[in-house]
């Protein structure tokens, strides 16, 4: 963590040095109430110094180390917006450089407490304080180029704007894996449907066929049938001319063979034919098929890529990630059942598996959304 402001609280090592050189012009009253103030300061009672150094102030209000300190106490008690027109009051109007780089470095402790405040969540205006703080440390080195806390406020600076412009690129990737969850989800909510219409389609074709199996007589009673009439027909020709009806009867029974072999190519012919409607079937059951598997390997796919994003998160999101990759693991658990129930072309059993699938890339989305 960086040093805090009060560390470089004024009149103490070389500034009240450098005071005493010139006590002469300085009121001993507000001398007086400087000294308290600082007694105070270090006893952490700020609210009580920043009126010691107010008191001060009103003594001698040149008193640029008075300034200073009050500064300090207004930063210590939390008033940062109060703290940091102390700051630049001194900067720019005192003419101890020294003085003017310790209200620098300040200002720049300032803006990094900004940045980590609970008030300033969003990463930009984060960056944009820490940015103002590299600024002000950037200044008191110029004004002390040997100070080696302003150097290392100026590092430290640096390293936490490396490592927020890479926490943001991290919930970049994170706000786009969210949103690949939930249109994950939403296909797979349709494709869930479609299994579903498909069942229903198969269901409401099987039966007319099988009224269809009860109420038509069979071809052997037909051609029972068919025989009895022959036969009739045969002995009533046979009695009116018995050589005619030899003849014909010789012809009568090649033409029943004739028929007889042409009912049995019919029917092989239409044994051998699917029925209506059962090719599109077939053609839509594929391509349900093909599509499950397409939503398979996108949640594959993402899936490892949440595993190289759980390998870049911080501990926290480490622990919510785990969440999210146990939803997507249990979303593939459920789009294999769908696809096993797709080759047995047991649609229902698909389409509950899909929607499963469906639910926990859903969860999965709602919490990337949610670090």
């Amino acid at each position: 963590m960086m040093r805090r402001a009060g560390r470089r609280i004024a009149w103490g090592g070389l500034l009240i040095g450098a005071l005493v050189t010139g006590a002469s012009a300085t009121p001993q009253e507000a001398r007086g109430l400087v000294l308290e103030g600082n007694r105070l300061y270090e006893a952490g009672d700020y609210e009580a110094a920043a009126a010691r150094y107010a008191e001060a102030l009103k003594a001698d209000a040149g008193l640029d180390v008075a300034l200073f300190n009050q500064g300090c106490a207004e930063f210590e008690r939390g008033n940062l917006e109060a703290a940091q027109r102390l700051f630049r009051t001194v900067e720019s109007g005192t003419r101890d450089e020294r003085l003017a780089a310790r209200a620098a470095y300040n200002l720049g402790n300032a803006a990094v407490r900004e940045s980590e405040s609970e008030e300033t969540p969003d990463l930009d205006t984060r960056m944009s304080r820490l940015r103002e703080a590299s600024a002000h440390f950037r200044r008191a080195l110029d004004l002390s180029p040997r100070d080696a806390e302003s150097a290392k406020g100026l590092e430290l600076t640096r390293r936490r704007m490396a490592d927020l412009k890479r926490q943001a690129e991290l919930q970049k990737q994170m706000q786009q894996m969210a949103d690949e969850l939930s249109q994950l989800a939403e296909d797979q909510e349709d494709a869930a449907e479609e299994s579903e219409a498909q069942q229903s389609q198969q269901s409401q074709q099987r039966d007319p066929e099988e009224q269809s199996e009860t109420s038509e007589p069979s071809s052997d009673q037909a051609d029972s049938q068919s025989q009895q009439q022959q036969e009739q027909s045969d002995q009533q020709q046979s009695e009116a001319d018995e050589q005619e009806a030899s003849q014909q009867g010789s012809d009568q029974q090649q033409q029943q063979q004739d028929a007889q072999q042409q009912e049995q190519s019919a029917g092989s012919d239409a044994s051998s034919n699917p029925t209506p409607g059962e090719g599109e079937q077939q053609s839509a059951s594929e391509s349900l098929q093909a599509r499950q598997q397409e939503i398979s390997e996108q949640t594959k796919a993402t899936q490892k890529r949440l595993d190289e994003l759980g390998q870049q998160a911080g501990a926290q999101q480490s622990s919510d990630l785990a969440q999210t990759q146990q939803n997507v693991q249990q979303a593939r658990a459920e789009q294999e059942r769908a696809e096993e129930a797709m080759q047995r072309n047991d649609m229902q059993q698909a389409s509950e598996a899909q929607r499963q699938a469906a639910e926990q890339l859903r969860q999965a989305a709602e919490r990337m959304q949610q670090m």
